[in-house]
């Protein structure tokens, strides 16, 4: 039937509109009565299948996240529903972009607060002249944050 070009995880993703709470944040497979999902235990927010795939979201995008889970938690509640995932996807865009590759002790390249998203740099006017629609549905984000 054809050949693979190419095989490559994705930079980021997230779980889409109302699958949260109900699915693994890793491996998107569906929580049951069975097998609960896991909540992971510092921000009480994110959830897993499994030990595995907690271990590999820590190491992918969530030791960027967690500290500033419950200020994403409280932002995305106040967010017309169908909005929440793009917010998600490019918050965590913008975190693994930060993110050096360091320890979380070394502190660089990582945000401590939710504070400390909403205080990174602006390049709003670069966007609107690139893609005035889509600068567009960013403000509106913005302005709920």
């Amino acid at each position: 039937p054809g050949n693979i070009v190419l095989d490559s995880p994705p930079f980021a993703f997230v779980l889409g509109e109302g699958r949260e709470g109900e699915r693994c944040e890793q491996c998107f497979e569906r929580g049951t009565d069975e097998a609960p999902l896991l909540v992971c235990t510092a921000c009480k927010c994110a959830r897993y299948c499994g030990a595995s795939c907690q271990k590999e979201a820590w190491k992918s995008h969530h030791k960027l996240e967690c500290c500033i889970s419950k200020g994403i938690a409280e932002t995305c509640s106040q967010m017309p529903p169908h909005v929440v995932p793009e917010f998600r996807l490019l918050l965590r865009v913008a975190l693994l972009s930060m993110s050096t590759g360091t320890t979380e002790d070394e502190g660089s390249g990582y945000l401590q607060t939710f504070a400390d998203v909403l205080n990174m740099p602006s390049n709003t006017s670069h966007m609107h002249s690139a893609d005035p629609q889509r600068c567009q549905g960013n403000t509106e984000i913005s302005t709920v944050v």
